[in-house]
């Protein structure tokens, strides 16, 4: 007795199969095309019609089938093309198959039936380039219903049909499938732009592996067919799991490595890689040691997926560089810089990751905050350089050439050395597209000391003389009028 069925509900039979001698209810099997009676099948096409007329379009030996003249007579005019006949008669003399095309059962994939199995591997000849995509579509819908009654254990099975699809069109057979996994996958993706900002519990990762089955289904899966989805899904473990422990939350970071262990058909990489992060997280070793980091796999687009991360830190690299191209030609205040780093939190960001991830956007910060300052700075905005630069050295993981950079331009600007000599620039490597160092001239507003000199001396001599006689006027005029009172 087999232990495969229909899989399908009888809602959704006959939706990309109806074999035309089923249809017509012919009874006798026909070894070869040349064996057919075509009087008979003209007999049976008639019954047919008869039968749809008086039923409504229901059919008394085809369940669950409702259709109309119209369509009947397409299934049956099939019959007259040479290629199409002979895969209807093939289908038709192998009854597994074509309850499998027709209404889902998968008797056929099980291989307790030898025989049944041997006579369905060799139908090779069945399926060309007009019949294949039956056998797609209706594989697709029959996975996707597989999945949803989470019947696992058959899905392996099921893909040996993969022996009857062209190469060429063997990725169309995983459509469902995929689709499933990369739903999936995508809410695993979403966690990597909520690390740096929320808690991740174990529950939430729980849900997606084991409540949603992808770990049941990327079991079941053929190695050869889904690598791919297997490598990723692995990777984007690690990269989880890595992250929380940097953020010392080992115990979900445990969880998470644990279950990656218990995927099969595991690389040797990832197998290698997954078991030297989980001895590293259960030893705490980078607890021991701040500039010790778990070696991991780094998430990129080589695996078609991009990290949350480097996407939300290039976005605010971006506003920066917008505050620098217009901090030449207008005001820059010291909220549009504060927006970023702090209410967006790309300082927070930064920090709380890895030291030896995103060292092309801590570079990249940096280099945009030391040259919006210094251009500030030469417009005389000395408070706003000020407190930039010092935002700046919040900063963790400085490279030795910024450390030094930003607190030497800081310790200019706190001094205003630039306004007593005009010929005092701050070096600074100048942010820009194509990455050259540029200096920066110091733009001092003030006219020559000499100048200014001669012409407020003048202004200065007359300003106390007429205030000298000034005075005397005032006090003849007050002994004046005393003298009068007197008198």
């Amino acid at each position: 007795m087999s232990e495969l069925g229909t899989i399908l509900p009888s809602a959704k039979w006959y939706q990309y199969y109806i074999n035309p001698f089923e249809l017509m209810g012919l009874q006798d099997k026909y070894a070869s095309a040349d064996d057919i009676n075509s009087n008979q099948i003209k007999k049976l096409k008639k019954l047919l019609l008869q039968e749809i007329e008086l039923e409504d379009g229901k059919i008394a030996w085809m369940p669950n089938l409702n259709i109309d003249k119209a369509k009947a007579l397409n299934v049956c005019n099939e019959l007259h093309n040479k290629n199409l006949l002979e895969f209807h008669l093939n289908v038709f003399n192998n009854k597994p198959l074509l309850n499998f095309l027709s209404r889902g059962d998968c008797t056929c994939f099980d291989v307790n039936l030898e025989n049944v199995f041997l006579v369905f591997k060799q139908q090779n000849k069945t399926f060309n380039a007009n019949t294949v995509l039956i056998l797609i579509n209706q594989f697709n819908l029959v996975v996707a219903e597989t999945i949803k009654a989470k019947q696992f254990t058959i899905l392996n099975q099921l893909f040996n049909c993969r022996y009857w699809v062209p190469s060429a069109r063997l990725q169309l057979l995983t459509q469902s499938t995929v689709a499933i996994i990369n739903k999936n996958l995508k809410k695993l993706e979403k966690f990597l732009d909520r690390i740096n900002h929320q808690v991740i519990h174990w529950r939430m990762i729980s849900k997606i592996l084991y409540q949603n089955s992808l770990f049941d289904i990327i079991n079941q899966l053929p190695q050869d067919l889904f690598w791919e989805q297997q490598a990723k899904i692995l990777e984007l473990l690690n990269y989880i799991a890595v992250a929380l422990a940097n953020k010392e939350n080992f115990t979900v970071a445990v969880q998470i490595l644990e279950a990656a262990q218990q995927f099969n058909f595991k690389s040797k990489k990832y197998d290698d890689l997954i078991s030297k992060n989980l001895q590293i997280i259960i030893n705490k070793r980078f607890t021991k040691d701040n500039k010790t980091t778990i070696p991991h796999k780094k998430h990129n687009n080589n695996t078609q997926s991009k990290d949350p991360t480097v996407i939300a830190i290039n976005k605010h690299l971006n506003s920066l560089e917008k505050i620098l191209n217009k901090a030449e030609h207008q005001i820059i205040h010291w909220r549009m810089i504060s927006k970023i780093l702090y209410k967006n939190s790309l300082l927070a960001t930064i920090n709380e990751s890895p030291q030896d991830l995103f060292v092309e956007q801590k570079e990249k910060v940096l280099s945009l905050l030391n040259a919006i300052a210094i251009t500030v700075a030469n417009k005389d905005n000395f408070t706003l350089a000020a407190q930039i630069l010092e935002a700046a050295q919040k900063f963790s993981f400085k490279s030795k050439k910024y450390d030094a950079l930003i607190s030497k331009n800081l310790q200019i600007v706190t001094k205003k050395s630039f306004a007593k000599n005009n010929k005092t620039t701050i070096p600074h490597n100048r942010h820009n597209n194509s990455n050259q160092f540029k200096k920066l001239n110091i733009k001092n507003k003030q006219k020559n000391t000499k100048q200014n000199t001669k012409k407020n001396t003048p202004y200065s001599d007359n300003y106390s003389t007429t205030s000298r006689w000034l005075y005397i006027l005032i006090i003849i005029y007050i002994l004046a009028i005393l003298s009068l009172s007197f008198g």
